[in-house]
């Protein structure tokens, strides 16, 4: 039997005791005196320390219900929430949808969209004000140039040996995010000269340069001098798109060069993934502007197939 204990001086701090003396009890929320009420409880109530503190839920009255019921209601009140969160995001996407520049498109892929803004390379982006960031929100517009129409001959781009930049690591537990600018001492967009300068606050387009993670954070690589390169947003987009899919692989070993025109400044990357002595190679234009949703499910399709363990 479980009696029921309020606080003196708060009526809605209630708790249930299996004693029964009360009189020693203090409320653990205000350490104020608390006093029994008749209410008794054949089922124990949900616990937390000594006292059995009443869950409360807003479409709930009734304190006698019994655990597994009360657990089920929990459950699905969570559950309404959730559903309530991702519709106010559906209809914050459909409002700026016009915009004729940009594509902001759910990602197929619900992986994808676990990755946290911090993990970009993106120099300090916002995208939508007030709203939870999702790496899909940086495709371009899907009824506009895939990546492979802005990719160039490769083969035919100059490049610097003396500037290349090599990066080789297994996939690893996420590193300290720093901020790229403050490492390298500017912006990207600075340090090339290329593409579009971006406002602080404006939505994404493919076309301004960011600082990339050779290796990303989120798969343990340092935010320091060796591992960043100037290189598109499409560019950056991509390499997520495959980051995305090797969070938490660590059978999996990455080599990534980054082929450069100039210190700091890529002009295309090399990015090998080696998964059981075998290695999937994907070579990425780093002035490359455009990355619509159909490249990034075709892209994580590809790279999550490669990436499974044998």
């Amino acid at each position: 039997m479980y009696q029921k204990l309020q606080c003196v001086d708060h009526k809605d701090h209630q708790f249930y005791t299996e004693e029964k003396d009360s009189s020693t009890y203090t409320c653990p929320r205000c350490s104020a005196a608390v006093r029994r009420l008749a209410r008794v409880l054949k089922h124990r109530p949900m616990s937390s320390g000594n006292l059995k503190e009443r869950v409360e839920l807003p479409h709930i009255a009734s304190a006698s219900l019994n655990r597994p019921v009360r657990s089920a209601m929990l459950k699905e009140h969570e559950l309404r929430q959730k559903a309530q969160r991702k519709a106010e995001q559906e209809y914050k996407r459909a409002q700026i949808s016009n915009d004729p520049l940009y594509a902001w498109n759910a990602a197929e892929n619900p992986d994808f969209d676990e990755l946290e803004a911090f993990e970009l390379g993106d120099d300090g982006l916002l995208y939508v004000p007030g709203s939870a960031f999702k790496p899909s929100m940086r495709y371009t517009a899907s009824d506009g140039q895939s990546f492979d129409d802005g990719q160039r001959n490769l083969k035919a781009v100059a490049v610097d040996p003396a500037c290349l930049k090599v990066v080789t690591d297994s996939v690893r537990n996420s590193a300290l995010r720093l901020n790229a600018n403050t490492v390298m001492g500017q912006s990207a967009h600075a340090a090339s000269g290329r593409g579009v300068a971006h406002v602080k606050g404006a939505a994404f387009r493919g076309d301004h340069e960011e600082w990339n993670h050779l290796i990303a954070d989120c798969l343990g690589g340092a935010t320091e001098k060796r591992n960043l390169v100037a290189a598109s947003a499409a560019c950056n987009s991509y390499m997520l798109s495959i980051e995305s899919c090797l969070r938490g692989k660590g059978h999996i070993s990455l080599t990534v060069k980054a082929h450069c025109s100039e210190e700091d400044v890529a002009e295309w990357i090399e990015y090998q993934i080696t998964n059981k002595g075998k290695t999937l190679v994907k070579y990425i234009d780093a002035r490359n502007h455009y990355f619509t949703r159909e490249d990034g499910a075709a892209l994580r399709k590809e790279v999550l197939r490669f990436a499974r363990e044998r």
